[in-house]
């Protein structure tokens, strides 16, 4: 069950990001001659608005074929303004942006399903109290109710969490009850380093406490507005750490045995399933991101490869030379799969160890 989820979602996010290209260059007036789900041999297909819609044996994910792709095919002057590379720039650099743009705000659409609707929100309710550290040293024990801080109101462990965190070093008067009895306790957070690479030089404020096991939690409604507020929020901060992450990796900053393939991400995914659905889809979310963003790097036979070339058509103003396509996309090829033997290389060295 675990490697049908991992496939499902490496099939779900190729399929959106085709999809993509799909859907703008119907809107363009392109002609699409195939769109499959799947490859390898055709399972089943029919024809509709001159595309041929297949679904095919291997489920990795899925391809689209448009009309003139290849500067080498033979076409009618008819068939050429409906061609791929009979287009202008502009068209031809908005169907190749399309996937890349449909992985990148697919998490919009995923967080929103996340968040909408019923939600469990865990109470402020101290489990553990780490000795040595600042909730400890004020007096705060495991069973404690965090009501307010700073004499504002707290609802839930992340509420509490997002207060201390946001006050390295500063003196926090927390309200609490105990044993039925009301309290205070001044708290003074610990500075520590943000474990979030986007905040690398800065504090934030943490007291050594952990949320109660079990945990106890109550239900909170989330509205529409709410709901596509936090997903945006979500999705911006993914995006965020996504091109950090790939600019480390570029810059040398981050180990390439940091890399993983299909095995890994099949892995996680299984993992992330068995957890929940909520899980599953934040992971897909986070995938999706990476995905995206990695067309769009100026790499031959990747979107961004196409991007960058059109660009260049676009300033020299004339189509570039087969030849040169031809070459470039040759130099791409073998980057890429240098890259992909690398990423599954390191996968299965985490198998073995």
């Amino acid at each position: 069950m675990g490697i049908v989820a991992g496939l499902l979602l490496l099939c779900i996010l190729v399929v959106i990001h085709e999809l993509g290209h799909f859907w703008v260059a119907k809107l363009l007036g392109v002609r699409v001659l195939t769109f499959s789900v799947g490859f390898g041999p055709k399972l089943f297909k029919y024809s509709r608005g001159g595309t041929e819609y297949c679904l095919s044996a291997i489920p990795l994910g899925g391809y689209v074929k448009m009309l003139g792709e290849s500067p080498d095919e033979e076409l009618s002057e008819e068939d050429k303004k409906k061609s791929f590379l009979g287009q202008p720039v502009w068209r031809k650099s908005l169907i190749a942006f399309a996937g890349p743009f449909f992985n990148i705000v697919l998490p919009l659409f995923l967080f929103f399903a996340i968040s909408v609707g019923p939600q469990k929100q865990y109470k402020p309710v101290l489990g553990d109290v780490i000795e040595g550290k600042a909730g400890y040293q004020a007096g705060l024990k495991p069973g404690d109710l965090v009501t307010a801080i700073n004499h504002q109101p707290i609802q839930s462990f992340v509420e509490m969490v997002r207060e201390v965190s946001g006050h390295p070093g500063k003196t926090l008067d927390f309200e609490i009850l105990r044993a039925g009895a009301h309290q205070s306790v001044r708290v003074t957070p610990d500075a520590e380093p943000d474990p979030n690479p986007l905040h690398k030089d800065k504090k934030i404020g943490r007291i050594g406490v952990k949320i109660s096991d079990p945990p106890q939690y109550f239900t909170i409604q989330v509205g529409l507005v709410a709901a596509l507020k936090m997903a945006w929020e979500n999705t911006v901060d993914i995006i965020k750490l996504t091109v950090l992450s790939l600019w480390m990796l570029v810059t040398a900053n981050v180990s390439p045995k940091e890399l993983g393939g299909p095995l890994m991400i099949i892995g996680v995914a299984s993992e992330a399933a068995s957890q929940g659905w909520a899980y599953y889809l934040q992971l897909m979310a986070l995938i999706s991101v990476n995905l995206g963003l990695l067309n769009l790097l100026p790499v031959p036979v990747l979107d961004g490869g196409h991007l960058f070339m059109f660009a260049i058509e676009g300033v020299i103003r004339r189509p570039l030379s087969a030849r040169f396509r031809q070459i470039a996309s040759q130099a791409g090829l073998a980057l890429l799969l240098t890259l992909m033997a690398l990423a599954m290389f390191n996968d299965i060295m985490r198998l073995i160890h």
